[in-house]
């Protein structure tokens, strides 16, 4: 109500268990293997992922459908993980009330918290501090788990190639996380040979978890 955002998930499908699958596999390599993680499928067509406090990770069906194999999907949880894990969302929240003087608002301490947390999670641009953080964090979960990370950089360039800026809108991962390009070049200087190896190639297994959506 706070957002005007309504968000759909889905339960009943294989690519639910899929992105559950894929969480699971990174949670144990993450900073915060200690959180309770809750990863959500959710219908929408743009290509986003979002994280949000309590250790919830969403991912749209379109980011699912924009992505060529596993590894992508995982680079980009792993992304969003290292946001829970760095706690980012609390971060910006902090900047916000301080900021705007969100602590003297009306409707006392619970409205202020509602209030920001609509805007971090829907409203505000992402800091490209806390995006690099996530990328190079990211990064090393995806290594540690043993997925092709070179895939990130893959993803990336999916993104940006899928995007149309005369369309106006930019709702999607792109409009999120700025600075894609130069982040593609941070993420160059971390790679090595061995980042172009590991799980989540298949690309005809993503496809058939995906078949349907």
């Amino acid at each position: 109500q706070e957002t005007g955002v309504t968000i759909k998930t889905i339960e009943n499908h294989p690519a639910t268990g899929y992105i559950r699958r894929i969480g699971n596999q990174l949670i144990s390599t993450s900073l915060r293997n200690d959180v309770t993680y809750t990863f959500q499928l959710v219908q929408d067509e743009s290509i986003n992922a979002f994280a949000s406090m309590g250790g919830y990770v969403y991912v749209h069906t379109g980011l699912l459908k924009a992505a060529e194999n596993e590894a992508q999907v995982a680079a980009v949880m792993a992304h969003e993980m290292a946001h829970i894990g760095r706690k980012h969302a609390l971060q910006s929240m902090a900047n916000q009330a301080e900021l705007g003087g969100w602590i003297k608002g009306v409707g006392g301490l619970g409205g202020v918290m509602i209030g920001l947390t609509s805007r971090v999670l829907f409203q505000l641009p992402s800091s490209r501090t806390f995006e690099f953080e996530a990328d190079s964090y990211g990064l090393e979960n995806l290594r540690a788990a043993g997925y092709a990370s070179e895939e990130m950089i893959s993803f990336f360039r999916n993104a940006l190639a899928k995007n149309d800026p005369q369309d106006g809108k930019r709702h999607d991962w792109l409009s999120t996380h700025p600075d894609t390009s130069r982040r593609i070049e941070a993420l160059k200087q971390k790679m090595t040979s061995a980042d172009a190896k590991g799980m989540g190639l298949n690309s005809n297994e993503h496809i058939r978890m995906i078949e349907g959506l």
